[in-house]
């Protein structure tokens, strides 16, 4: 689903020009249908709104109850043997977000419309540290809070 093909088509990117993550067709619609049975079993009412495809009304406790989202890509085999792995977990305050006066929150995650390509976006990327190994064409993912990575005032320096 996530692959990249042999004509150069597909795969997953990640970029922080890009605002939500877009997921290839077969993805969201799996990921959406999760996501809105999970808060609907807990009594939240799916509001319709004609910017967004998934939206609930705002309830007290509804971000505790909003699933996380792990996203596991499978890179290149090792030399020896294993198949590199890493995991993006994004929490419920990057996946939904504010709309409408804060009444609505609506999911940040859209399908695609780039063909059979997946792009992380950068509501996804916070408080994560993406590591790129050009040379093994692999890379890491960790946790990490942005608020380390503040610049200082001058009475810091």
């Amino acid at each position: 689903m996530f692959e990249r093909r042999h004509d150069g088509s597909g795969g997953c990117f990640v970029d922080i020009g890009i605002q939500v993550t877009h997921l290839v067709w077969a993805a969201y619609t799996l990921v959406e249908n999760a996501v809105a049975g999970v808060l609907q079993q807990w009594g939240y009412e799916r509001v319709h709104d004609h910017n967004f495809r998934l939206c609930f009304r705002q309830k007290p406790a509804i971000w505790s109850r909003i699933p996380r989202l792990t996203l596991d890509f499978e890179g290149p085999t090792t030399r020896h043997g294993e198949r590199t792995r890493a995991h993006l977990e994004i929490r419920s305050r990057g996946l939904f977000f504010n709309v409408d006066n804060e009444q609505l929150l609506c999911f940040g995650v859209y399908p695609t419309t780039m063909g059979h390509t997946t792009v992380i976006g950068a509501m996804q990327q916070v408080d994560t540290r993406f590591i790129f190994y050009l040379r093994a064409n692999t890379i890491t993912i960790h946790p990490e809070s942005c608020e380390d990575d503040t610049v200082p005032t001058p009475s810091e320096w």
